[in-house]
Order: C-alpha cells, then structure tokens, then sequence
C-alpha cells in the first residue's frame, strides 16, 4: 500500500512537471505533493516549517522540541532577531527525528531546506542566489549553527535555464 501510495504521487508529480507545468503555481499545487511525501528527499523527515514559516520560527520548533530546554541563563541565550533575513519564508524545512552519523563518525541531525520554484520558470542564478542567502542565514543562526547539525539546501524546478551558466558549474 505505501509503494502504491508512492507511486501514484510520482505519477502525479510527472503528470504536473510534463503535461500542466505552463499552469501549476508552486504554491499551493507543487509544494503540496512535495509536502505530502518528504520521503522523496530521504526516510524519517519530519516537516518542521512550511510555506508561512520563517526561519525565526522555525528555530523556536526546533527549539520547543528539546527536553529540558528552559533550564538555562539569560547569559546563554543569543538574540536571532538581529540576524538579516531571519524572517524570510522557506517553501519546505524537514528535519529527521534520529540522529545519523557523518563522515567522521559523529552523530549528527541532518536537516533540508526546500526551495520550490514553479514550474513554467526556468531557474536561473537568481534562484541559487536564494538558497545561499538561506545557507548565510542559517550560517550564523544560533540555532541552526551547531556542528551537530547538516542541512543540505534543494531548489525543485523543472528545467535549468540554458542562459544560465552559474548553476551548472555550481553543480
């Protein structure tokens, strides 16, 4: 039953970037089935932030998550709301529950960033421009900088444009 659930929002997703990508927005139309099946971008992610949140409350969730959090000084808190662009919206935020380990033997969470872009629009370095603005955000917020933490940034679109040279030698 998973399988076929999964297959039938492929089949959607394909139907959607193919035959009706001149009409679909990215939200509502495209960011919903995204939304609906974060196991495209790996297992066990949670959605932490979607659409409307910025990156302020996405850090208070996460924040809100952790047992025993309160036990601390005003000395150890740092202010985010000075940080430019911490209220900027993310399409999608997903975060995994359990931790994982990296390269180097440490646990780790890894988290994604998702930037959706409709699908009529081809991207361009204005989009990428985008995601390493929220990767500079992310950066140098206090709670998203831990070394504890990855977070991989993924711009969804349909095509590349063939003006633009910047995200293919970035990739």
């Amino acid at each position: 039953e998973v399988l076929h659930r999964r297959e039938a929002s492929i089949h959607c997703l394909r139907e959607v970037m193919r035959n009706h990508y001149q009409k679909v927005l990215e939200t509502p139309d495209l960011q919903l089935i995204i939304e609906n099946n974060t196991w495209m971008f790996g297992a066990k992610y949670e959605t932490l932030g979607a659409e409307e949140n910025d990156f302020q409350a996405i850090a208070k969730n996460v924040r809100n998550t952790i047992p025993e959090i309160n036990d601390v000084v005003e000395t150890d808190i740092e202010d985010a709301s000075e940080i430019e662009g911490v209220r900027r919206q993310v399409d999608l935020f997903l975060a995994r529950k359990i931790p994982e380990v990296d390269s180097l033997g440490k646990r780790c969470f890894r988290c994604v960033v998702i930037e959706i872009k409709r699908p009529g629009v081809a991207l361009n370095k204005k989009h990428l421009e985008q995601l390493k603005d929220y990767a500079d955000i992310l950066s140098v917020h206090p709670d998203f900088s831990s070394q504890h933490m990855i977070i991989d940034l993924v711009l969804v679109g349909r095509t590349i444009s063939r003006l633009d040279k910047r995200i293919r030698r970035d990739l």
